[in-house]
């Protein structure tokens, strides 16, 4: 008996400081999970190794289990969730999938638009494989393969040239410097990045039909282009706006408006109230 008290007591304090670690220390949230699963299995293995409940009958036994892991999972989840949050939005790679779509597309159906909203003309390219602009030594490149929509571009940073954000057929990858790339977000569709000033430099939405985009892009050499649609955020202005800047001339507006909540690792995936994709 004394033995299995003494059992009974490490188990306990094993759970205690599992479940400590589970809620309190910044692990990933799936280790959050497996953790919070050992304690509920002590949990339980103590519980009915007590005199009072050994003789329970199994179904009662399986009833208690049930009940305590329902307790279980409602104090951890919020824990969980919000390393999961937190998580996801530290991600700094990804993959953009477009939307399923009952509408089978050719490879050469291949349509694109300035800005994020429902509202911009869509521009049928037939351009092929080739670039749909070369701007600040930047391409951006959309096509489909096998009815997939690729998209693929780069954006530097202003000043230093290095790499924000590069997209290659959809695979995203982003710096991992603060002074690079200060904030991102995104959802399997839509990432939007900001630079080390805390400025959208790329905002990219897949549909079934077609990409949209806003972006600024810069080279070494301190000249770059931002291509924007004010509207709707600038009723009279309808764009799309072409921005050439050079060292000396580098206007702040118009501007790319963000259509994801910020910070990422607070709203992580979730959209601005104007923006409806």
């Amino acid at each position: 008996m004394a033995e299995k008290i003494g059992r009974s007591t490490a188990e306990a304090y094993s759970g205690l400081a599992i479940a400590i670690i589970a809620v309190v220390f910044p692990v990933t949230w799936w280790l959050k999970i497996v953790l919070m699963m050992v304690v509920g299995g002590l949990a339980i293995d103590i519980a009915f190794r007590h005199p009072k409940t050994i003789e329970f009958h199994w179904l009662k036994k399986l009833g208690i289990s049930v009940l305590g892991i329902g307790i279980l999972s409602a104090i951890s989840y919020l824990p969980i969730h919000k390393q999961y949050v937190e998580d996801s939005a530290a991600a700094l790679s990804g993959e953009l999938e477009a939307p399923p779509s009952d509408v089978n597309f050719n490879d050469s159906d291949v349509k694109f638009q300035i800005g994020a909203g429902l509202d911009g003309t869509k521009i049928s390219w037939t351009g092929g494989k080739g670039p749909i602009f070369t701007i600040a030594g930047s391409k951006l490149l959309i096509r489909r393969e096998n009815g997939k929509l690729l998209l693929s571009v780069d954006v530097r940073e202003r000043g230093s040239g290095a790499v924000v954000v590069n997209i290659t057929d959809n695979r995203w990858t982003i710096s991992s410097a603060q002074n690079v790339s200060w904030d991102h977000n995104y959802t399997r569709n839509a990432l939007e990045v900001k630079d080390g000033r805390g400025r959208v430099v790329l905002q990219v939405v897949l549909m079934p039909e077609s990409v949209r985009f806003q972006g600024e892009w810069w080279h070494e050499d301190g000249n770059g282009g931002r291509v924007v649609r004010p509207y709707p955020y600038d009723p009279v202005k309808t764009g799309p706006v072409f921005v050439i800047m050079t060292p000396v001339y580098h206007p702040d507006v118009p501007t790319i408006e963000p259509i994801f909540k910020y910070p990422s690792k607070e709203h992580w995936g979730e959209y601005v109230n104007w923006f409806k994709p």
